[in-house]
């Protein structure tokens, strides 16, 4: 099941990525290699102009989310576990509506 969210996160960039891109934000999607650790990655950065934010999705189901504003040292930092992907898509929301994105909402 982690390896499925992991490829759906992927996906879901793979699809929204660009358009983000394009309407301004900084997107960018990083995975840690099977040669890095035994606990494979993903990671997603979206930023705005006075926002930033990324999302660490780790193949145990392991997640972790990290909200800021640019100039601030003030930080927001959550962590958890999903079990499902209506899970991972909720903490995708998160990171998203930091960013001012309205659209572009996981199914």
């Amino acid at each position: 099941m982690e390896m499925i969210m992991l490829d759906s996160l992927e996906a879901w960039f793979a699809q929204n990525g660009q358009f983000m891109a394009d309407q301004g934000l900084s997107v960018e999607l990083g995975r840690s290699s099977s040669s890095q650790s035994s606990n494979r990655s993903v990671r997603v950065d979206i930023d705005s102009e006075d926002r930033v934010g990324q999302i660490i999705l780790w193949e145990t189901g392991e997640i972790e989310i990290t909200l800021g504003s640019v100039g601030s040292d003030d930080m927001i930092l959550d962590v958890g576990e999903i079990r499902s992907l209506d899970e991972l898509w909720g903490w995708l929301r998160k990171l998203l509506t930091w960013n001012g994105v309205d659209r572009l909402w996981p199914a």
